[in-house]
C-alpha cells in the first residue's frame, strides 16, 4: 500500500499524528456519522479541541480506480484543491485541511481516500427552505451565491439542494456555504452551462427555484423573463437527462437478470 498525502501548511503540525493514523485506519473511531450513502461523512474533535469533518470517499471501481491513480486527480484532492479555490475567489466553504490517498500496484490504483476540513456545525441545507416565511430573503442569498460563482467562472456540477448549506446570523442576514465540491469547473463561460445550475435547485419545487432565477436576474441586472426561462430550460433538461438514467438504470438491471 502505497500513501499519498498532503496537509494544509497551516495545520502540519498540528494534523500530521491524525493524518497518519486515518491513512492507516481509516475513519477515526470516535468519529460520528453524519451521512452515509455512496460516501461516508464524519465528524469529530480534532487536536486541539477544533471540531472536524471527514469524507470518506468509496473505493472507485476498476476503470476509476486506474483512472484516479494515473490520469486525473482522485476526488479527495479536488475536493481539497477546489475549497482553496472556492475561498480564494471569496465564497464559503468549509477550510480544507487535507487530503489523503491509499494506493496499491506501485501507486498505480487508487484505493480509498479521505478529505479533512472543519466542521460546520449549526447550519443547515437548504432542503426545507421553500416553505419558510423569510423564504425569499433566503432565495436572494442563494441568487448572489450562484452569481458570485459565475462571474468567477465557476461551474458546480453538484449545486443542489443537500450541498448548500446556510444560518442565519444574529443581525438577521444570512451566510451560506457550499460543501460536496469534488465536481467543479473553472474558466467556465458558457452562459447555458452555468444557467444549468438551475436545474437541480429545487426539484420538486420550481416555483423556488423561479424565486431565485428572478433574484438572480436582478441582482446581475439582466431580464427577469430571460433569466426565468433559462431556469425552466435547465429544469426541463435537468428531468430528461433523469428520466434517461432511469430507463438505463432499468434496462441494466433487466439484463442481469
Amino acid at each position: 500500500m502505497k500513501i499519498r498525502q498532503n496537509i494544509h501548511p497551516a495545520h502540519v503540525s498540528a494534523l500530521s499524528a491524525l493524518v497518519g493514523d486515518i491513512a492507516s485506519g481509516g475513519v477515526p473511531a470516535q468519529a460520528v456519522e453524519i451521512y452515509q450513502g455512496r460516501n461516508v461523512v464524519a465528524a469529530f474533535d480534532g487536536p486541539e479541541g477544533c471540531r472536524l469533518n471527514i469524507k470518506a470517499f468509496r473505493r472507485p471501481n476498476a476503470i476509476n480506480r486506474f483512472a484516479y491513480g494515473v490520469l486525473r486527480h482522485g476526488k479527495a484532492r479536488r475536493a481539497y484543491d477546489n475549497a482553496l479555490r472556492l475561498l480564494e475567489a471569496g465564497l464559503s466553504t468549509p477550510q480544507p485541511l487535507a487530503w489523503i490517498e491509499c494506493r496499491t500496484c506501485a501507486g498505480a490504483l487508487l484505493s480509498e481516500s479521505y478529505f479533512l476540513s472543519e466542521q460546520l456545525d449549526g447550519r443547515e441545507d437548504i432542503r426545507r427552505c421553500a416553505g419558510m416565511a423569510d423564504f425569499d430573503a433566503i432565495a436572494r442569498g442563494i441568487a448572489a451565491v450562484m452569481l458570485r460563482l459565475h462571474r468567477a467562472g465557476i461551474w458546480m456540477k453538484d449545486f443542489t439542494p443537500g450541498n448548500i448549506l446556510w444560518q442565519r446570523l444574529p443581525d438577521g442576514t444570512y451566510d451560506f456555504a457550499l460543501v460536496d465540491i469534488n465536481r467543479m469547473a473553472f474558466g467556465v463561460r458558457s452562459h447555458r452551462r452555468l444557467m444549468s445550475n438551475f436545474g437541480r435547485l429545487f426539484p420538486d419545487d420550481d416555483a423556488a427555484t423561479e424565486r431565485v432565477a428572478r433574484h438572480y436576474a436582478s441582482l446581475a441586472g439582466l431580464d427577469a423573463g430571460h433569466v426565468a426561462e433559462d431556469a425552466r430550460r435547465a429544469i426541463a433538461d435537468a428531468h430528461r437527462r433523469l428520466q434517461r438514467k432511469n430507463i438505463l438504470k432499468k434496462l441494466f438491471k433487466h439484463k442481469r437478470k
